[in-house]
């Protein structure tokens, strides 16, 4: 019976024939760019402006900022891991699992700006009647304080970046002036302020199975937003299949604004001994005119845009391997002649019970 047990055993090792399957893990990266793209989203330099003031056409002091650009661009990098994991062997009728993880990324962006302010106040004072001399003429008086280009940058870079994080960074500049008539001195002090963020929301392809000989595809869409995610394929053919992920993109949204805003003060004196021109306290008898300003305006939006997308363009194919599909292991028939031996061993033991002692 030993010799009958030894025979099943070797029938059942030739109709396993299937070789295992190894598990595969790769590990591929895609990594994007953007080139001086412009800032200002669809429009141009000109969507870029805005101004802040104080008073009007019959005030004594009238203040006037206002800020223009002439280019502005942003440029960026970032790079997404994926994590490949399914096995190297399938056969046909079952589904062959694949997963793909997140396994890390970074990302980075700088903008630059170039831009113009220009500054100015008017000054007015009335008409003064002077006992025993002659009227002092009401007196209006422009004077140019700022007349400057400036340039905005921001930057901000993370490599251990995750999907859905907000890359930030912020610029500012201040550019002072100031201007003086007789009797009168003006100042203004405007500031631009600029935040930039950028936020890559997802990694999206198309998880792409083609067949090495026909050309066959099988395709299914990644959305991946971090953690992972689970597919299945039913191959309907035999063969090597290779596995890739293609026409990759990144969902995100980028956004710049900016902001001015100045601070203005003034005086205006006529006469002798008129102190603090803000104040008629400390005026002296031969004051005949004083009025002074100390203000700041609030923040104009300079850049009223809505955020928009980086166009980082697309990747055709990234590579991860492939699988073998073998048919489905169908039962090893036993030969005939096996059926004969075991005949005859069954025989041989029915001989030896009726064998009398």
């Amino acid at each position: 019976m030993q010799v009958l047990r030894s025979f099943l055993t070797a029938g059942c090792l030739c109709a396993a024939g299937a070789a295992g399957a190894a598990t595969v893990t790769s590990n591929v990266q895609a990594s994007f760019s953007v080139d001086n793209q412009s800032i200002f989203g669809s429009g141009g330099a000109s969507d870029f402006g805005a101004s802040v003031g104080v008073g009007n056409s019959s005030s004594t002091f009238q203040f006037s900022a206002s800020t223009g650009a002439s280019t502005g661009t942003v440029d960026s990098e970032a790079a997404v891991n994926v994590r490949a994991t399914f096995d190297n062997v399938s056969t046909l009728g079952t589904t062959h699992n694949l997963r793909l993880s997140f396994a890390g990324a970074s990302a980075s962006f700088e903008t630059a700006l170039g831009a113009f302010i220009d500054v100015s106040a008017t000054v007015r004072t009335p008409a003064i009647a002077v006992p025993f001399a002659p009227d002092i003429p009401a007196v209006s008086l422009t004077l140019p304080l700022v007349d400057e280009d400036y340039s905005l940058d921001t930057d901000a870079s993370d490599n251990t970046y995750f999907l859905g994080q907000v890359l930030s960074d912020s610029d500012s500049v201040s550019l002072p002036g100031a201007g003086a008539g007789v009797g009168i001195a003006v100042s203004a002090n405007p500031n631009v302020d600029q935040s930039s963020s950028l936020m890559i929301d997802a990694f999206k392809a198309t998880l792409t199975a083609t067949h090495a000989v026909s050309g066959t595809t099988l395709t299914q869409i990644v959305d991946l937003t971090g953690g992972m995610l689970d597919f299945g394929f039913d191959y309907g053919e035999a063969g090597d299949w290779n596995l890739a992920l293609t026409d990759a993109t990144l969902d995100n949204s980028f956004d710049s604004d900016f902001g001015l805003s100045a601070t203005f003060a003034g005086g205006a004196t006529i006469g002798v001994g008129c102190g603090n021109p803000a104040s008629d306290s400390d005026n002296s008898i031969l004051c005949l005119f004083d009025a002074g300003i100390s203000t700041t305006t609030g923040t104009a939006n300079v850049l009223p845009i809505d955020p928009f997308a980086l166009n980082y363009g697309s990747i055709a194919s990234l590579n991860l391997g492939s699988v073998t599909v073998s048919n489905a292991p169908s039962a090893v028939p036993l030969p005939a002649t096996a059926w004969l031996l075991m005949l005859g061993i069954g025989g041989l033991g029915a001989m030896r019970r009726r064998k009398p002692a």
